[in-house]
């Protein structure tokens, strides 16, 4: 994509919010860290990394949680120690519930693989899992050796014969160029010298291939760590028509014929290459049709080119699971591209996502102990599924932690499998790589790359330390043989299961079923830390069925007792009173409804759990003592009460119906509680969320009318002033492609009154200057607006985009898009593109954004 040019003029009211406040740090961390947090009354329990002491885990006292807007100030006196953390990412896993990831820095230097995690449930701070250094502050701060001799040390460490950036042809590719370094610190892994400043270098072998991640001793030179970002099987695969039958898959159009690519508004595509069996990335091509019917008789040929089939559409129901199972959108949650590569090299046995994309070979098969092509569905789900871990906890990729790196990609291939196929017509859903195998016969033989439901049979443990568990060097410390253990605990945790382990445990478990079971599992991923063990994933994975699924659940007996039947941890024990709370402790919802009823009225439920198994019937009957507004009147419930069965738990949901009176009185509250009948067993009323507290926001106020004089209500207007260079208050711009180019304000590209906003790659010659091609993606965010009261909205400005048209596609091109919460954002309909004199643009926007607060647009 060459570089593009927008300049525009736009109009908002300035709003915004601030997440977390900042408060100065209190360190509390002594070397007598137990004896200080036991006595921390904030605390309900707590695990130390006895290796670093710090702390690994805090558990927070349910009838004291820290509310989010103090986090900043947990965090530096947890984990302070000269240190200061950075927010890395926010991940919402539901309405109430999302997990909020902290970088460690030291000296402003990024700190490797150390990050604090906090699990926030209602804007309360729940847990948090930690693995942070103790720095001390005589440490190296500048590097002795320069970045050449690290690179060369860094190259001889890999001892590849050639690198991506020595071959020929190509291009533009940012493979091409020698990797540049990044300074950090992190533990000196390979020769434990502990914590030192080291050289980050991302390092693309081709011959043979690999690709890691390398550090560097900035002092000696010394190779300190090795993270592998191609994460090799002997045999890989993914789904579609050669495999699965014929199935729907999206293209796009050139006017020509059909091309192997998928767009969409929400993320930046999915598309498939042809590498025509060469290794150099820069020599594919597309695959085409004239029809968009890619027919058997077309495509399974000779070259095998039905894979590429396989490879695209088994890409796109990956794509969907995430985004309609997981809630996340694509493998980094910001709508990455997912491109693969099919033909590579010649009867290449392998498959990988190599950090940037996927990569398929055809296989040798037909020659002995050779797979068929490398694109079955599961391989194509389990690659895509390290993309995910390096994008959510980021497994280090050796021993324990690199197990559950290739485990949780296991279970992600399994998943993906039961989504689309949940009758097990097709696929072998816990087999992995059974369709690539030569000899593999469904309902006739188990052959198969890895055996979730028995992992033994393919040669990996099933217990923790038990028969087959790896303990050598070798393939990273056996991240392909002790990944057995995970895979067996989502077996049991999603089917159930009875039986004696290696170590001599009897245990029966009861299985959730995939829809409970994925969510747990992808909540445990986001809580763990880069070198988790099993010890600290069960610790998550218990915390995660607790938070889904409440306390003393069925869901938290079976991950309790599936880790117990693996051999990690003890058997579920505790004794629960079951106990009746609302989900949520407050709420807040405005009255207004765009109809023109007679009784217009919105309404919203509320989830009512019961924790734990009730001996009796248990009748919980609602009340609505202390509200301001008025039953009948303002608001209603139904229904009356709700029945808990004995010796079941659940959530049942009220449901809640507010009016819209049209009269302009001020905010009212309904406090909404409960009663449980005598004879309900031992059922009590919960420590937290007795009442639910719902906050009617009252926005009725008189028509705001635009007159011919005054003329619309404006919410913004920007004509970015005078002075060049700098965005006014409130509006932000990224890059998501890492490139040059930056939104800046000045009198280049002038439009209307005031300056203009424009993309540049040089803000001295300005963008009149481009002559590079290169793809970029740079974002302009408006600040928020307030459009409460307001409807019929329209979104205005003027604009250029100098873009070229290359085989009826346009390659500079801008779109708006807009958002109501600043994190998912929307696109609306209308391209920019190919306008090289000013154009006035206006946009009616959706009924949707109206009488909404916080609405975001970007370009």
């Amino acid at each position: 994509m060459k570089k593009n040019y927008l300049v525009i003029i736009c109009a908002l009211t300035l709003f915004s919010t601030t997440l977390f406040a900042q408060q100065k740090p209190s360190a509390k961390k002594t070397i007598h860290l137990e004896e200080t947090l036991q006595q921390d009354k904030k605390l309900q329990s707590f695990i130390i990394n006895e290796e670093r002491n710090t702390i690994q885990s805090l558990y927070f006292n349910k009838s004291s949680l820290p509310k989010v807007t103090v986090i900043n100030g947990l965090l530096q006196s947890y984990f302070g120690d000269n240190t200061d953390f950075r927010l890395l990412n926010e991940l919402s896993i539901n309405a109430t519930t999302k997990v909020v990831r902290y970088q460690q820095y030291y000296n402003n230097v990024k700190v490797e693989l150390a990050t604090v995690v906090a699990l926030v449930v209602n804007d309360e701070v729940n847990y948090i899992s930690a693995e942070t250094y103790s720095i001390k502050s005589n440490i190296q701060k500048t590097a002795t050796i320069t970045e050449a001799i690290a690179l060369s040390k860094a190259t001889s460490y890999i001892h590849a014969s050639k690198y991506m950036w020595q071959e020929d042809n190509m291009g533009d590719l940012a493979l091409a160029k020698k990797p540049k370094a990044e300074l950090v610190y992190i533990n000196d892994a390979l020769n434990g010298e502990g914590i030192v400043l080291a050289y980050k270098f991302n390092i693309y072998a081709s011959q043979p291939v690999s690709r890691d991640l390398v550090y560097v001793n900035a002092a000696n030179g010394k190779v300190v760590f090795k993270n592998a970002l191609i994460k090799h099987t002997n045999a890989l695969g993914t789904a579609a028509t050669k495999y699965s039958g014929t199935k729907s898959i999206t293209t796009d159009f050139t006017g020509t014929n059909y091309r192997l690519r998928r767009t969409s508004p929400t993320m930046l595509g999915i598309e498939t290459f042809n590498m025509q069996k060469n290794a150099n990335y820069n020599l594919a091509v597309d695959f085409t049709d004239n029809d968009n019917n890619w027919t058997a008789a077309e495509y399974n040929n000779a070259n095998k080119d039905n894979a590429a089939l396989d490879a695209h559409w088994g890409a796109q129901q990956v794509y969907d699971y995430w985004k309609n199972i997981q809630n996340r959108n694509s493998y980094d949650n910001a709508g990455g591209k997912i491109a693969s590569y099919v033909h590579y090299d010649n009867a290449y046995d392998n498959a990988y996502w190599n950090d940037d994309f996927m990569t398929y070979g055809d296989g040798s098969a037909p020659a002995a102990g050779g797979f068929k092509p490398l694109t079955s569905l599961d391989v194509c789900s389990h690659e895509i599924g390290h993309a995910v871990c390096t994008y959510t906890c980021n497994l280090t990729y050796s021993n324990q932690s690199g197990a559950m790196n290739e485990g949780f990609s296991d279970i992600w291939a399994a998943c993906l499998e039961n989504m689309v196929d949940p009758g097990n017509a097709t696929y072998e859903i816990f087999l992995i790589g059974e369709q690539i195998d030569q000899t593999w016969v469904k309902g006739v033989n188990r052959n198969a790359l890895r055996d979730m439901a028995n992992p033994p049979a393919q040669g990996q443990p099933d217990t923790y330390l038990g028969i087959n568990w790896y303990t050598g060097t070798a393939d990273n410390g056996g991240v392909h043989t002790n990944s057995g253990v995970l895979n067996k605990w989502f077996y049991i945790l999603t089917q159930g299961e009875a039986g004696t382990n290696d170590i001599g445990s009897v245990y029966n478990v009861t299985g959730v079923g995939f829809a409970k079971s994925e969510k747990i599992a992808y909540l445990t991923e986001t809580l763990l830390t880069a070198s988790s063990n099993y010890a600290a994933a069960r610790t998550a994975a218990i915390t995660a069925a607790t938070t889904l699924y409440g306390p003393c659940s069925a869901e938290v007996i079976a991950t309790t007792n599936a880790w117990y039947a693996v051999g990690v941890g003890a058997i579920y024990s505790a004794t629960c009173t079951p106990s009746i709370h609302f989900i949520n402790a407050t709420s807040s919802i405005s009255e207004t409804v765009l109809s023109n009823t007679c009784h217009p009225s919105k309404t919203f439920t509320q989830g009512v759990r019961l924790d734990a198994n009730a001996t009796q019937n248990a009748t919980v009957t609602f009340t609505t003592t202390g509200s301001t507004a008025l039953v009948g009147k303002d608001f209603a419930i139904s229904p009356a009460s709700i029945t808990f069965n004995a010796g079941t738990n659940s959530t049942q949901n009220v449901t809640i119906t507010i009016y819209d009176d049209a009269i302009i009185e001020g905010n009212e509250t309904i406090v909404l509680g409960y009663t449980i009948n005598a004879n309900g067993g031992n059922a009590v009323a919960g420590a937290t969320n007795q009442t639910h507290t719902v906050t009617i926001n009252d926005d009725d106020v008189a028509p705001v009318i635009g007159t011919t004089t005054s003329g619309p209500v404006t919410l913004m207007n920007e004509n970015f002033g005078t002075s060049g260079g700098t965005l006014p208050t409130g509006w932000t711009s990224g890059n998501t492609t890492g490139t040059t180019n930056v939104w800046t304000i000045g009198t280049n590209g002038t439009v209307g009154t005031g300056q203009g906003a424009y993309i540049t790659n040089n803000i001295t010659t300005k963008p009149l200057a481009y002559t590079v091609s290169s793809s970029a993606v740079a974002n302009l965010t408006t600040t928020a607006i307030n459009a409460t009261n307001v409807y019929g909205m329209t979104f205005s400005f003027n604009y250029k985009c100098l873009g070229e048209q290359d085989i009826n596609a346009y390659w500079d091109y801008g779109q708006i898009l807009y958002s109501l919460n600043g994190t998912t954002f929307y696109s609306l309909p209308d391209i920019l593109q190919n306008k090289t004199a000013t154009t006035a643009y206006s946009l009616s926007l959706p009924d949707s954004i109206f009488w909404q607060q916080n609405i975001l647009f970007k370009v």
